[in-house]
């Protein structure tokens, strides 16, 4: 039998590292996460800020508490310079599901896809009519693994974004996020 979320899951996220492939910025062969969540990340990680530590390009602005897609954007990028020591971390991204649609994530290493994924709906099931959606279906706070990397000081990072509208063509899921965290595993 077919799992049509996981496989309409893969799809998006092939299709993001796709285009990005075309841009330059194909895949390596790093490890992947395996899209886990995680819920808790220890305090000496590095934290770098959505708001504060990165540069973004045209269409990222406050989506309800997150950085996130204005709406009809499509996709962006914002970038950091990585500020810890050298060594192999796991990374996460603390991202904001939201009720109506997926939207399609990728982290960068120096110009090098090394994950790509698809956020969870932060309900049990796609939601096309959520009336008062804060209270009814809100959005949720959740940490994603991006997999367990080389990294070195001054390594510029990226997160990409690509919006999802699986209910409309003027609303959807805005590839909301927080922070990416990097744990020095090494």
């Amino acid at each position: 039998m077919i799992n049509y979320k996981q496989s309409s899951r893969q799809v998006a996220a092939l299709a993001l590292a796709s285009v990005l492939t075309a841009c330059g910025r194909g895949p390596d062969t790093s490890s992947g996460g395996g899209g886990d969540f995680i819920v808790n990340s220890p305090s000496s990680a590095v934290r770098l800020n959505a708001f504060s530590d990165f540069k973004c390009t045209d269409g990222w602005t406050d989506s309800d508490g997150a950085m996130g897609l204005a709406s009809g954007t499509g996709n962006g990028t914002c970038e950091a310079v990585f500020p810890g020591p050298s060594g192999t971390y796991r990374v996460e991204v603390l991202a904001q599901s939201e009720y109506d649609g997926t939207s399609s994530f990728a982290v960068g290493i120096n110009r090098q896809i090394v994950y790509a994924g698809v956020y969870p709906l932060s309900q049990s099931s796609l939601n096309c009519n959520c009336s008062n959606w804060q209270q009814n279906c809100p959005d949720k706070v959740v940490m994603l693994d991006a997999g367990t990397h080389q990294i070195k000081t001054g390594d510029t990072l990226r997160f990409i974004g690509q919006e999802m509208y699986a209910c409309s063509t003027s609303y959807g899921a805005s590839a909301k996020w927080h922070e990416l965290v990097f744990t020095r595993i090494n």
